[in-house]
């Protein structure tokens, strides 16, 4: 197995496993916005300090800590010092977990933020130590069903409108989507306000209320996940700028890396694939 790394951050997918994606960081001393993901998020604090902000709070997090995102949750992570800290992430899609635990789940939530679990933190510190380590498939596999597995009693499944959390109204939904399926464009905020049937400054605060982010963030943060998938889909730096719009290939590698902490080159690099 061939590693290679710049920085602090590499990625990390198992050929045998689709959608789920492991993001180890080492002394991350980025601050990056508040954003969202489009997938779930299962977070292990593995030495340092930080600052875990989702909606309105603030939780001092450290060695031992686990932090669980749902899909469009916003939320900031940030270092407390400028030691920094290390950490590992699973991100995964529905997908996986109907394919790992074998279900027809109509739905699944992550239902608590921060999980303090010395079980879980340990079963996932071992596994951070072993994928260095294993070269069988199988073995990855059955390793990170133990992962989750532990983490098992943190997860909600069954139809969408029996869980009891908070969901974007319909017309936010909407708008998001649209946001998604156009943002190599850029959008406006009236085309925005519009297209959900409000008032530019309404729907600026209702969306921030229920997103958690600005119209203007979500959008950059849609095409920071469409600029990664394109360059997961082994497209040059040059293509990703001009297909995404950018002015040129700088102008998009600055956009990048303020982002995600590494520069669209660094990003190909650093994925490894096992």
């Amino acid at each position: 197995m061939k590693t290679r790394k710049s920085g602090n951050i590499k990625f990390i997918s198992i050929k045998s496993i689709e959608d789920l994606q492991i993001v180890i960081g080492k002394s991350v001393d980025n601050v990056f916005p508040k954003h969202v993901h489009k997938k779930f998020c299962i977070g292990l604090i593995e030495d340092g300090n930080a600052l875990f902000v989702i909606k309105n709070d603030i939780i001092r997090v450290g060695k031992g800590f686990i932090y669980l995102i749902n899909p469009d949750e916003a939320h900031q992570i940030r270092p407390s010092n400028p030691e920094g800290f290390n950490h590992i992430v699973f991100c995964f899609g529905i997908n996986f977990i109907r394919d790992f635990f074998d279900t027809d789940i109509n739905s699944f939530w992550l239902n608590t933020p921060i999980v303090y679990n010395e079980i879980a933190w340990k079963k996932i510190s071992e596994f951070r130590n072993l994928v260095f380590e294993l070269h069988s498939k199988i073995d990855l596999e059955y390793e990170i069903m133990n992962v989750f597995t532990e983490l098992y009693q943190y997860f909600s499944f069954g139809q969408l409108n029996n869980f009891n959390f908070e969901r974007q109204s319909y017309n936010i939904s909407k708008v998001s989507t649209y946001i998604m399926e156009n943002c190599k464009n850029n959008i406006s905020l009236h085309e925005l306000a519009v297209y959900a049937g409000m008032s530019k400054f309404h729907f600026s605060r209702v969306f921030k209320k229920e997103v958690g982010i600005s119209p203007y963030d979500y959008q950059i943060q849609s095409k920071l996940k469409l600029a990664r998938d394109l360059l997961l889909n082994k497209q040059s730096v040059a293509d990703v700028a001009m297909e995404l719009g950018f002015t040129d290939q700088s102008h998009f590698t600055r956009f990048f890396k303020k982002n995600t902490g590494v520069t669209p080159a660094q990003f190909k690099k650093l994925n490894i694939a096992l």
